[in-house]
């Protein structure tokens, strides 16, 4: 069960097949199975098709368990199950535990092994799936081997889980609870001293990892029973005894164990769970008060300078960019100072050594003293560096304030007159439009924003009263779990729709007075003509006041999950809310109408004034009918076949949704488990070989049952809702007017089976796909182009006419290929699409080609295309003829035959077929980007009228407000009754677009590079909020600002040099007769230049606008699942430390590279340079290999932990820690190439006067 068990590794030996038979069938009686069992040997196995297995030694075992404190005794063991090992435990030490302390550690004790029982349970119909095509095989002693080697690959698997599952659920509550209780001595209450603790603490957990030893040796003979008849035919083995024996195999390696679970390493030893707790509690309350005291300094600091300083927002401003980047020594040396005098005043030093000598360690080698004043000095560089990470922190939240509150100072004082007219808290009409999608009047949007807070405040109470009820009585959810102090994420699955329903009437009465308003409302119409008041406005129109209702709607879903997630946190972590009596009386008042659904019967509501006004004489709650439920009749119709309320449509989805997560987990843990482990008999092939259509019966059997649980949970809570829904009823002679009414019973059934069914539909259709995508990821894994948008593909190639089916390899094989030459053929394509439209390509009817849809040009560009990509074709066909003639036809699962003559042409037929199809999809895409290219790079011209034609020039011109997509300046008619046009030379259009592209690759470069360094460095805004990987239309109003503060002086300078460009730029005038000779050539005038540059620049700041959303999807999307600084605090310190060290040790190599290379006089400044670049990072990757510092940060990212968003700590997957190393390395060869460069300004110093 330890970390160290993993670390436990074998050598397979070759042996032929019969020394592979004979090795489980020669066994040792005295070796017991379920001491192989309990996980001392890695998982990592070879696999079977390919080598033989191998089993530990006795030996081997003994040793691991012996290091871990296992015993062998499984009698003894057992003892372990009942409920009094504590009590015999605590009598020998001479106290005894009371018996609320006994009573948690059983229920952790029991919560555990039900969990270790679930995880085998669920083993159970997977380690039955890796046998089924064995039970027929006529080698017993083979199938046996089989037997005993799908056990351990599977079941040495689980080790890890049980490992984590006690590191992370078992040991903090065990720890907690330990530190908080008391025991009993000679009658008489009385603390536990920490020796006490900490081997109460090592028993406990110790005991545990037997446990888990005696379940899975008990596992094993449970199977071992079920195969009794099977093993009876192998005379020369005694199965009688309790556990089965086994023998072993040749060549066994064993590595020393690191350390029990129970233990971790920290501080450079082996320490236990419960030591780290305590030196991290200690640690904490000296910490705490350094920095009051330090942090009271600087709020002093600032307050004097932003009360009596003229250049306060210069200094906040320096300090918090300071405080984000490297610290002044100034500010350190003060650290130092007070952190010395705590440690002096409070002789921490003493108390430490004082702590540490009690402690128990593990050491790391035998008959090795463990050096416990090393262990000290780690805990206080520890110490200083959190006292550090802590007050620049806290320091920056100061700054932070002090900033804000200088913020609304400065503006208090340049309020305008038109705030005066308006709310204090009125927004930009441009943030009103980006809101509601309506520029509406800022008082209606102060009126909004008042009854949300109405309604925010009432809401609040309601749920605050819910939950308290709840926890009061026990609340018992439809799964069968009570309600109990979970985080929110444990509970929210349960505990939303409760909220949702409790506060349906809220709700409906905040969308009643929020229809009242929206009523009366005005839209503004003209910006430049607005005052404030109505100048400049209308009147707003029925779909207007949709479009609104239907955003807060959806707003006000978002904001409940808000609510209620804040709601239970402050409850139970006991900050806003006290269960106490006195909410007893709001509880009951709640539950009492939780039953209840507010509806009004036979109230008729006109979608025009949403609400009747009869329904105010009833007496439950009236509900408000938005207009949007007339445009969703048919939705819900079609789905449930009757008019369903949406809320209560969105409350069925968000229930569907919640149970999809787990069975997509559980099938997709079910899946990889089985795609490498089932192997066919005499073929040789994985599962994964053929299609869905030969596995799909036995694989959905397997992923039905497993999720057969999840599916009757849904089952029971969709019930449960679905008794309580509304139905719509829209008048038969008036469409716009509805009537909502309870559900009856009859539409109860009917809702019943009609959820049946659409869950059975989509479960089979989900596990298909889930199927394809594990599928896909390994395929993806080991190398194949095999993607699943590539489904029609395959599907055109596995059934052809015949019912052929090839096998999988070859479809992927044939797949290749055609990925093979699908970039080859876009980009030739692309290029002759660009080439005809920028040389005006004539055809053979007169005609030329222009920008127009592809339905009306296809005919034309299509036979173009495919003429210029034929000799591709061509070698793609030859390619894919020598790829089927060499495919096979599945027969089943075990059979497959080459394809007949027939069958040959056939799919070859086919796909050809799909080649055209596939080609003219190309073509289409290709026509389209190449349009949508060249519209937003050429240069968008402006429409002129000319106020004065004249046949000699064009000079005067009025420009109008009208953009055209071609790149003409103008069209009129001279003197002679022609009609001629201008337009920008080729050339110059040419050098501007290329500018443009220039520049837009900076931009875009920064505008990236700055998006992820304010993800990873969690950039704060000025109101607070944290920067987060959200949509771009909740963030673009914060960061448009500090993006835009970057890009300017890129744009600034793009306007220069296309300024200079237009200066030397010439129009040509045509003919409109004849486009293709120029009648005459001449300079822009004044106008036209002005006219371009403001054209160009606006289609520039559009374009950025357009782009800046697709690079912060594409930055989200591929940011990684971890920084460095979601580690826990204590591993970034270690990690910063190793980083500080290994400069420190590279300052010295920098230096006598620079002394070396100051001595040569002959050589160049530059290639001075670059030398010590090249010498000092070659040697500095020495230094970092040899000197055992990536050794150091790989072990400790492999047990260091994150911390998620609830503040829990969490394990690292293998993918993450590789993330976390890239970013580790990239921030050593930052601070290496700022070293360099830093020094490097002393050699120029030196060659300067020399």
């Amino acid at each position: 069960m330890a970390s160290g068990m993993r670390d436990v590794s074998i050598n397979v030996s070759n042996n032929d097949k019969d020394d592979y038979h004979r090795s489980f069938v020669e066994v040792d009686r005295q070796s017991p199975l379920s001491l192989v069992v309990m996980g001392s040997v890695a998982p990592s196995v070879c696999d079977v098709a390919a080598t033989n297995i191998s089993i530990c030694s006795d030996k081997l075992l003994q040793n691991v368990h012996d290091l871990c404190r296992y015993g062998s005794d499984f009698e003894s063991i057992s003892l372990i199950c009942d409920g009094i090992f504590l009590q015999s435990y605590t009598i020998k030490s001479g106290y005894k535990l009371t018996d609320n302390f006994l009573s948690i550690l059983n229920q952790l004790k029991i919560k555990f092994i039900d969990k270790v029982n679930s995880t085998l349970l669920d083993s159970h119909d997977i380690f039955l799936v890796l046998m089924k095509d064995l039970e027929g095989h006529c080698d017993v002693t083979y199938l046996i081997n089989k037997y005993c080697y799908a056990f351990y690959k599977y079941e040495h698997g689980l080790v890890s889980k049980f490992v984590d599952i006690l590191q992370c659920d078992v040991i903090p509550a065990t720890i907690q609870t330990i530190f908080d209780s008391i025991v009993i001595d000679d009658n008489c209450e009385r603390k536990m001293t920490y020796i006490e603790m900490e081997q109460l603490f090592l028993y406990f957990v110790s005991s545990l990892e037997k446990l888990v030893k005696v379940n899975i040796a008990e596992y094993w003979r449970n199977f071992c029973n079920r195969k009794k008849d099977l093993l009876s035919l192998i005379t020369d083995v005694d199965f009688s005894s309790k556990f089965v024996c086994v023998g072993n195999l040749d060549k066994i390696n064993e590595s020393m164990v690191n350390c029990p679970s129970s233990f971790t390493n920290k501080f450079g030893e082996c320490l236990s769970f419960m030591a780290v707790a305590k030196i991290d509690e200690m640690t904490c309350n000296f910490i705490d008060k350094c920095d009051d005291v330090l942090a009271e300094a600087i709020n002093y600091k600032c307050f004097y300078v932003c009360n009596y300083s003229c250049k306060a927002c210069d200094f906040l401003r320096d300090l918090r960019n300071e405080l984000r980047g490297e610290l002044r020594d100034e500010f350190k040396t003060i650290i130092e100072e007070e952190f010395n005098k705590r440690m002096r005043e409070e002789k921490i030093n003493d108390r430490f050594t004082s702590f540490l000598n009690n402690l128990i360690i593990w050491s790391k080698n035998d008959g090795t003293e463990v050096n416990r004043a090393l262990i000290l000095d780690n805990i206080i560089d520890h110490m200083r560096s959190l006292l550090i990470y802590k007050l620049t922190s806290n320091s920056y939240k100061i700054v932070k304030c002090f900033q804000i509150g200088m913020s609304k100072r400065i503006l208090s004082k340049k309020r305008t007159s038109l705030s005066k007219k308006l709310p204090i808290n009125f927004k930009s009409l441009n943030e009103l439009e980006n809101k509601w999608g309506l520029m509406i009047h800022p008082e209606i949007d102060y009126k909004i924003s008042s009854i949300r807070k109405k309604f925010y405040d009432k809401s609040k109470n309601v749920i605050k009263s819910k939950f308290c009820a709840m926890l009061n009585e026990g609340y018992q959810f439809l799964d069968g779990t009570v309600i109990d102090v979970f985080s929110w994420d444990r509970v929210s699955k349960n505990l939303f729709p409760i909220a949702h329903e409790t506060l349906r009437h809220l709700v409906d009465d905040e969308q009643e007075e929020l229809s009242k308003v929206l009523s009366s409302a005005l839209i503004v119409e003209d910006v430049c003509v607005f005052d404030g008041c109505s100048a400049g406005t209308r009147s707003i129109t029925v779909e207007e006041i949709e479009r609104i209702l239907k955003i807060s709607t959806d707003r006000l879903y978002s904001k409940n999950i808000t609510l209620s997630s804040r709601v239970w946190k402050d409850l139970i972590s006991g900050k806003d809310i006290d269960i106490s009596k006195e909410d007893n009386y709001v509880s009951k008042a709640v539950i009492s109408g939780k039953d209840k659904i507010s509806v009004v019967n036979n109230t008729v509501y006109d979608g025009n004034s949403l609400v009747s006004a009869s329904s105010l004489q009833n007496d439950e709650l009236p509900m408000v009918v938005s207009v949007g439920l007339l445009s969703k009749r048919d939705k819900m119709i079609s789905m449930w076949g009757l008019s369903l309320h949406p809320d209560d449509d969105k409350l069925i989805s968000f229930i569907i949704r919640k149970f999809s997560v787990k069975i997509r987990g559980s099938v997709n843990e079910l899946f990889s488990g089985v795609l490498e482990s089932i192997i066919i008999p005499r073929s040789n092939m994985t599962i994964r070989d053929f299609s869905w259509y030969f596995v799909s019966s036995g694989l959905f059997e397997m992923a039905e049952k497993s999720v057969i649980t999840v599916v009757e949970s849904l089952h029971a809570e969709l019930r449960d809702i679905l008794s309580r829904v509304r139905i719509v009823d829209f008048c038969e002679n008036d469409n716009s007017s509805c009537r909502i009414r309870k559900v009856t019973d009859d539409e109860k059934n009917h809702l019943s089976s009609r959820s049946k069914k659409i869950i059975d539909k989509r479960l089979k259709d989900r596990i298909r796909r889930l199927w394809t995508a594990v599928v896909d990821k390994h395929l993806a894994d080991i190398g194949y182009s095999y993607k699943s948008k590539y489904k029609d593909d395959y599907e055109v190639v596995t059934e052809c006419g015949l019912g052929v089916n090839l096998c999988h390899k070859d479809n992927i094989a044939i797949l290749n290929v055609r990925n093979k030459f699908l970039s080859k053929i876009r980009d030739i394509v692309c290029g002759k699409f660009t080439s005809m439209l920028i040389n005006k390509h004539k055809f053979d009817d007169g005609t030329y080609v222009g920008l127009c849809a592809w339905f009306r040009i296809s005919k034309k560009l299509f036979p173009i295309a495919k003429e210029e990509v034929r000799s591709i074709l061509k070698e793609e066909r030859k390619e894919l003829e020598e790829t089927i003639s060499k495919s096979r036809v599945v027969i089943d699962l075990c059979n497959d035959r080459e394809l007949t003559v027939e069958e040959n042409n056939i799919v070859l037929e086919k796909v050809t077929r799909h080649l055209d199809d596939s080609l003219k999809k190309i073509c289409r895409k290709a026509w389209y980007d190449v349009i949508v290219s060249l519209s937003c790079n050429y240069i968008d011209t402006v429409d002129f009228s000319i106020t004065s034609p004249d046949a000699d020039g064009i000079d005067v011109l009025n420009l109008s407000a009208d953009v055209s997509v071609i790149t003409e300046l103008s069209s009129f008619s001279n003197s002679k009754g022609d009609v001629i046009k201008v337009r920008l030379c080729h050339e110059d259009d040419n050098a501007i677009l290329d500018l443009r592209r220039k520049f837009s690759s900076k931009i875009y470069s920064y505008v990236g590079n700055k998006f992820r360094e304010m993800l990873k460095e969690r950039y704060i805004f000025n109101d607070g909020t944290i920067i987060g990987a959200c949509p771009w239309r909740y963030i673009s109003k914060r960061i448009l600002p500090i993006i835009k503060e970057g890009i300017d002086p890129i744009l600034e300078k793009e306007r220069k040099k296309i300024s200079d460009i237009l200066l030397k730029s010439r129009v040509d005038v045509y003919s409109l007769d004849d486009s293709s000779t120029a009648i005459v050539a001449r300079e822009l005038t004044c106008d036209e230049q002005s006219a371009v540059m403001e054209t160009v620049m606006k289609n520039v700041h559009k374009k950025i606008e357009v782009n800046l959303g697709k690079i912060w999807n594409k930055v989200i999307k591929l940011l990684p699942s971890v920084f460095l600084l979601d580690l826990r605090e204590v591993d970034r310190s270690e990690l910063n430390n190793i980083r500080l060290e290994f400069i420190g040790s590279l300052v010295t190599i920098v230096n006598e590279v620079i002394d070396f290379m100051s001595s040569d006089a002959d050589s160049a400044i530059d290639d001075k340079k670059l030398n010590v670049f090249n010498t000092v990072y070659e040697r500095g990757c020495n230094l970092f290999n040899e000197g055992g510092f990536i050794n150091r940060v790989k072990l400790l990212l492999s047990e260091a932990k994150a911390v998620d968003k609830f503040g829990k700590d969490r394990s690292i997957t293998d993918e993450e820690r590789q993330i976390l190393f890239r970013e580790f390395m990239d921030d050593i060869d930052s601070d290496r190439y700022y070293l360099i460069n830093k020094r490097v300004g002393k050699l120029k110093s030196i060659f300067i006067t020399t």
